[in-house]
């Protein structure tokens, strides 16, 4: 390992940086090359795929960085690697502090027409989008008056001031209505709980539903989740269904500490490994010699549930990263049961790296690919997603609010809980044909962000 590289800590995610000396750019070329030539030394020293970096990609002055960024990625297994020329708002994004409308967006784009669509998947608590009144399920077919197109729709939503104009699902198509919503973003705090409830006496059992939106940094994490933790086991609950069909990542450690509540408390006393992390081969040696590889149950955890079997509601398109590895985590240690969609098939980590020169001579920070993490039986590289055990097809179009009893997933975990089925489910339900889109940013959230490695160390 290079000597000058080092370890530093922002929020929950890790920031394993090369620092690069360089003078002064003096001109705008000058400074693409000190920014490329950071980007290249880092990239050569971290990324998991170090050695299918092309050999004639070299740093220069006249390639802007995002574009040399991402002609050094090998696309051919890489998704997620990323680049932004604002780190600072991007860590108030994974601090659970973003400046956001408060809605999460799925983008379709139809097939027929090629028009985009904007389906709200779910709002914060407490959001602008909450108080102007968007909800779960709502269609946005127009930005400030405009349709929304594969060459603006990036643009529009991204603005920090709109108005949106509505449609809704007559059962066959989309159509316009009158309905015109103002919002403007703000700070927001956001609670990852978007429902919590019980479900008592459903064919004399009495069941558990949270549904999470995200795995933001350990402590933020954990004060909003204990709670629901705490009231589940205070009421000696023990069938449990985690809503993760939308919750696309996070932070490993926030992850790991939810394991760790619901897992067998055999499995915390013993301290069995959660998953194994597994770099490149020149960073592997140094973080098993220095820091540690593995992830372990935390014996320490008050709240745990002590289950022996536990629900997962999943997507193909949004349950990614953090949330798959807290279901491959659980699996050799109690039943897991899979309801819904394969999931979206990402088994690698990132760390987020900006430039730690004082001052810093930039902005920019990349995220790349340094590992891929292993269960503790060696399973990985589910690049076709997990396979559920039971198929039923999640259908934005005719969404229910969260924990509604006749949402087809939850109620086929409920029937299975209560011993109302006994064979493997199917439900299939896309009632009009579209293609599913993304944003940079989205994709860049469909991610697993670690901490420090010297806080995996057992003493």
């Amino acid at each position: 390992m290079n000597s000058q590289a080092f370890f530093k800590s922002s929020l929950f995610l890790t920031l394993f940086v090369f620092a690069v000396s360089c003078t002064e750019p003096e001109s705008p070329e000058s400074d693409q090359l000190m920014v490329n030539t950071w980007i290249s030394d880092v990239m050569n020293d971290y990324y998991f795929w170090y050695e299918k970096i092309p050999s004639d990609k070299k740093p220069n002055g006249t390639t802007e960085p995002t574009e040399y960024f991402y002609s050094l990625l090998y696309t051919q297994e890489d998704r997620w690697s990323y680049i932004t020329d604002d780190y600072s708002g991007l860590m108030a994004e994974f601090s659970g502090t973003p400046v956001s409308m408060g809605f999460a967006p799925a983008f379709g784009k139809f097939s027929n027409t090629g028009n985009i669509f904007i389906i709200v998947v779910y709002v914060y608590k407490d959001s602008p989008a909450e108080a102007a009144g968007l909800k779960r399920g709502d269609i946005i077919l127009k930005i400030n008056n405009q349709e929304l197109t594969p060459t603006n729709y990036k643009n529009l939503y991204s603005q920090n001031q709109y108005d949106v104009s509505l449609g809704y699902f007559n059962g066959s198509s989309i159509s316009e209505t009158n309905n015109t919503i103002s919002l403007t973003a703000q700070q927001l705090r956001v609670d990852p709980i978007l429902f919590d409830t019980i479900y008592q006496n459903y064919n004399g059992k009495n069941i558990a539903y949270f549904c999470l939106s995200e795995f933001l940094n350990k402590e933020p994490f954990v004060s909003h989740v204990q709670p629901v933790i705490e009231k589940i086991k205070s009421k000696g609950i023990r069938d449990v269904i985690i809503d993760l069909r939308y919750n696309t990542g996070g932070a490993l450690d926030a992850a790991a500490w939810l394991a760790s509540s619901l897992a067998p408390q055999a499995t915390l006393d013993n301290r069995s490994v959660l998953v194994e992390l597994l770099f490149n081969n020149k960073l592997q040696p140094y973080m098993e010699q220095e820091n540690g590889t593995k992830y372990y149950f935390d014996n320490t955890i008050t709240s745990n549930l002590n289950l022996d079997h536990i629900y997962f509601l999943t997507t193909n398109y949004m349950t990614a990263s953090a949330s798959e590895l807290l279901i491959t985590g659980l699996e050799p240690y109690m039943e897991v049961i899979q309801v819904g969609e394969n999931t979206a098939g990402k088994y690698t980590g990132m760390w987020a790296i900006p430039d730690l020169e004082t001052p810093a001579r930039h902005n920019y920070g990349i995220m790349p690919i340094v590992m891929k993490y292993a269960n503790a039986v060696g399973y990985t590289d589910f690049k076709d997603g997990l396979v559920p055990d039971h198929l039923v097809e999640d259908n934005l179009f005719t969404a229910l609010p969260f924990g509604h009893i006749e949402d087809p997933q939850i109620t086929t975990a409920l029937n299975l809980i209560a011993g109302l089925v006994g064979k493997k489910q199917s439900v299939v339900n896309e009632p009009i044909p579209f293609i599913r889109l993304s944003t940079p940013k989205m994709e860049l959230k469909n991610n697993l962000f670690i901490k420090p490695p010297a806080t995996n160390r057992v003493n």
